[in-house]
């Protein structure tokens, strides 16, 4: 049998350096790329290779225009990559396919992704936030992990929905990890559980906690 093989070969490299500024205790960081071009294999290079936080914090940019060029003289087929779907305070709104296919020699591909600041809360001191991946702004609150007592005796939660933060719901849990309640908070209503994921509509209890919005 005959196989084609390539050679191991480093054709990219990054390179890191912290650059001073004439200001106290203030430093730039440049990311510096290497590559080789003209040689017989896929040389990829993506750009940009980082992005200015200052300015996204600042509302001053709404949109990303990511570029895969390929250096080489070579196509690479089933060219991927993986964008989180939040960092800080903006979540990135990009295709669904993370797959681009084939990039051929010489080529390049563009990517948007656009920028949207999602919703900061105030997190209560005994609770972390969990954020869901497909909808940032929707988040549970829950009990903080070193709370033993709290998780062995029936955890409670929080959930805010992105799509109308005061409508917030707590569900308490028991031992067993079977919710004994839950409490909409909007309208001040507690919820018995019953069977088969049904509630029965009880009584207004007063419960405290309530997440507002981060201002």
């Amino acid at each position: 049998e005959t196989y084609e093989a390539f050679l191991q070969y480093e054709a990219v490299s990054y390179v890191f350096s912290v650059v001073p500024v004439p200001v106290t205790d203030t430093y730039e960081i440049v990311v510096e790329t290497t590559f080789t071009t003209q040689v017989p294999k896929p040389i990829v290079i993506w750009d940009p290779l980082y992005l200015d936080w200052d300015k996204i914090d600042a509302n001053l940019i709404d949109s990303i225009q990511f570029t895969a060029t390929n250096k080489g003289l070579i196509a690479t087929d089933n060219l991927t990559y993986y964008i989180p779907p939040y960092w800080r305070n903006t979540a990135f709104i990009a295709p669904d396919e993370t797959n681009l296919g084939r990039l051929e020699a010489n080529s390049t591909l563009q990517m948007p992704v656009l920028l949207e600041q999602i919703i900061r809360y105030n997190i209560p001191g005994d609770r972390f936030e969990m954020r869901d991946d497909e909808d940032p702004n929707t988040v549970v609150f829950m009990p903080d992990a070193n709370d033993t007592s709290r998780w062995e005796n029936g955890p409670d939660y929080i959930v805010v929905d992105s799509q109308d933060v005061t409508e917030q719901w707590y569900y308490k849990f028991n031992p067993e990890g079977s919710i004994d309640f839950s409490y909409c908070y909007k309208n001040r209503t507690r919820y018995d559980y019953l069977y088969n994921e049904t509630f029965d509509n009880g009584t207004e209890i007063p419960i405290d906690v309530i997440i507002t919005v981060d201002t």
